[in-house]
């Protein structure tokens, strides 16, 4: 259990979306000549504004496959780290449960821990209100859509829970080695 498993990007599926915004790019590019020729600025707006916020996108797909090397999360024998978020390490012991939820086809690995209020610490502003109000509507505080990854979502959930089980049954082997040493002091 001391083996730490990285999850990667997928190179693939983030060529695709680059590859997706970019085609997006050149619809705006056409939206843009072709209402410069008709003179209705309102299409050229629209244009602009669309070819330049997947533009952006493009260019941060170019900066995430540029940073392949890093891994997305990272599951060892402290816990798990998330390094595309704000959690940072969330340690075996802070995890309460490990479920699965499905948002239109889309997999997220769902984590609920015992004290909230310290990873509600770690965020701030907009993220900080984004992910409460996930929370009213019946999210845990902490979810990872993992599907761009390298690993299934069901690979990366049965690897999370046979760890926190093994976190859980050594800490209880240790209890009940405790209390029996104890118990044969008292005698």
């Amino acid at each position: 259990m001391s083996e730490t498993i990285y999850i990667y990007p997928s190179k693939t599926k983030l060529a695709f979306s680059i590859l997706g915004a970019m085609a997006f790019v050149l619809i705006g590019v056409v939206i843009i000549t072709d209402s410069l020729n008709k003179n209705d600025m309102e299409k050229v707006m629209i244009g602009v504004g669309g070819s330049a916020f997947f533009a952006l996108c493009s260019i941060m797909g170019f900066i995430k496959l540029l940073q392949r090397n890093r891994p997305i999360l990272e599951i060892n024998a402290q816990g798990i780290i998330d390094h595309s978020n704000t959690w940072g390490l969330i340690q075996w012991q802070d995890i309460a449960f490990i479920s699965t939820i499905a948002i239109q086809r889309q997999k997220f690995i769902c984590i609920d821990v015992y004290d909230e209020s310290i990873f509600l610490a770690r965020t701030s502003g907009i993220k900080r209100k984004l992910i409460l109000l996930n929370k009213k509507w019946g999210f845990p505080l902490i979810t990872f859509n993992v599907a761009a990854g390298n690993h299934s979502t069901e690979q990366i959930m049965t690897e999370m829970k046979t760890r926190l089980n093994h976190f859980r049954e050594t800490r209880l082997n240790k209890a009940q080695k405790q209390l029996s040493y104890f118990k044969k002091k008292k005698k």
